[in-house]
C-alpha cells in the first residue's frame, strides 16, 4: 500500500502588530524594569537587615546601662525617678519611640512615648503584654513588628526579677530610608528606561536596516529581476539570511537560464517539425493535385475513347451499307 505524498506542509505566518523597534524597546524596558524592582527588594531587605541589627545591638547597650540605674529606683520605689528617667530616655533618644516600666507583680510604675512624654499613666496589670511573662523568669525578648523592635527585658537585683523594662525603637528613619531608596531607585529606572529607549532604537535601526534592504531585494527578485544585489552584512543571522537569498537567486538565474535553452531548443524542435510537417503537406498536395491532373487525362482519354469507339463502329456500318449498296447496282446492272 503506498501512501499518497501530501506534499510540502504550509505554515501559517505569525505578523506580530509590533516592529522590531517596539519589541526591542519594550524588552528592553522589561529588563530594566524587572532588575530594578528586584535591586529595590534586595536593597530594602538589605536596609531593613542592617537597620534591625543596629536596633539590636543599640538595643543592649541600652538595657546594659540603664539596668542599674533602674534597679536601684525600683528597689527604693522611686515611681516619680523612674517616670523622669522614662521621659529623659524619650528626650535624648530620637530613636525610641515609647519606654515603659513595671515592677515584677506586673503593675506600671512608668510609660512615656513620642506622642504624650509627660503621660501619668495608672498603675494596671501587664499579664497580656508581649514578652512579659518571660522577663518575670528572667528572659529578655526581642520582637519585630513591622519595621520596629520592640524589647522586653527584666530588671534584676541580684538573683532577683524586680523589674520589666519595655522599649521599642521608632521605624521613621527606617521607613525614611526605604521611601528614599524606592524614590531613588525610581528615578534611576526612569533615567535607565530613557537610556534603554535610546539605544533600542538605535539597536533595531542597526539591526532592522540589512533585513529592510534583503526584503527589498526579495521583492525585486519576485518580480523577476534576477541581477538584483543581495545586500550581506550587520549581524551573522543576517549575513546568513542574504547568503541563502543569494544562493536562491543564484538557483533561480540557472533554472531560468535551463529554462530559457530548452525552451528555445523546444522552439527550434518545433520549427523544424513544422518546416518538415509544411513540406510534408505540400508534397502531399503537389501529389493530389498530380493525381487529380492525371484522373482527368485518364477521363479524357476514356471519353476520346469512347467517341473513337462509336466513330469506328459508324464506319464500319457506312462501308458495309456501300458494299450492300455496290452489290446491289451490280446485279441490277447484270440482270
Amino acid at each position: 500500500m503506498f501512501l499518497k505524498n501530501p506534499g510540502p506542509k504550509i505554515v501559517e505566518s505569525v505578523r506580530l502588530p509590533w516592529s522590531m523597534a517596539t519589541i526591542l524597546t519594550l524588552s528592553m524596558v522589561g529588563i530594566i524594569v524587572v532588575l530594578m524592582i528586584a535591586l529595590t527588594v534586595l536593597d530594602i531587605r538589605r536596609e531593613r537587615n542592617f537597620t534591625r541589627d543596629d536596633q539590636q545591638k543599640r538595643a543592649e547597650l541600652l538595657v546594659d546601662g540603664l539596668s542599674d540605674t533602674l534597679a536601684n529606683h525600683l528597689y527604693f520605689n522611686g515611681v516619680d525617678a523612674l517616670r523622669d528617667t522614662a521621659s529623659g530616655i524619650l528626650n535624648s533618644r530620637a530613636d525610641i519611640e515609647y519606654f515603659q516600666l513595671w515592677d515584677a507583680e506586673g503593675m506600671l510604675l512608668a510609660a512615656s512615648s513620642k506622642d504624650n512624654p509627660q503621660a501619668d499613666y495608672p498603675t494596671v496589670l501587664a499579664a497580656e503584654r508581649v514578652g512579659f511573662e518571660s522577663s518575670q523568669r528572667g528572659l529578655a525578648t526581642r520582637e519585630f513588628e513591622g519595621n520596629r523592635l520592640q524589647v522586653t527585658s527584666p530588671i534584676f537585683a541580684g538573683p532577683d526579677v524586680i523589674g520589666v523594662v519595655q522599649f521599642g525603637f521608632s521605624s521613621d528613619a527606617l521607613d525614611s530610608e526605604l521611601r528614599s531608596i524606592i524614590i531613588q531607585h525610581i528615578w534611576q529606572a526612569l533615567v535607565l528606561i530613557a537610556i534603554g529607549i535610546v539605544l533600542s532604537y538605535l539597536m533595531a535601526r542597526y539591526a532592522s536596516k540589512p533585513i529592510r534592504e534583503i526584503s527589498a531585494s526579495a521583492a525585486q527578485i519576485g518580480q523577476g529581476d534576477l541581477d538584483a544585489p543581495v545586500p550581506m552584512r550587520g549581524a551573522r543571522e543576517t549575513v546568513d539570511l542574504g547568503r541563502s537569498l543569494a544562493t536562491m537567486r543564484d538557483d533561480l538565474r540557472a533554472l531560468y537560464n535551463d529554462l530559457e535553452t530548452r525552451v528555445v531548443s523546444r522552439t527550434s524542435d518545433l520549427a523544424e517539425a513544422t518546416e518538415r510537417l509544411t513540406v510534408e503537406v505540400s508534397e502531399r498536395r503537389a501529389a493530389e493535385e498530380s493525381l487529380a491532373q492525371r484522373n482527368r487525362e485518364l477521363e479524357t482519354l476514356l471519353n476520346l475513347s469512347a467517341i473513337l469507339g462509336r466513330a469506328g463502329d459508324y464506319k464500319e456500318k457506312c462501308v458495309g451499307n456501300q458494299q450492300k449498296w455496290d452489290t446491289f447496282v451490280m446485279k441490277k446492272s447484270g440482270g
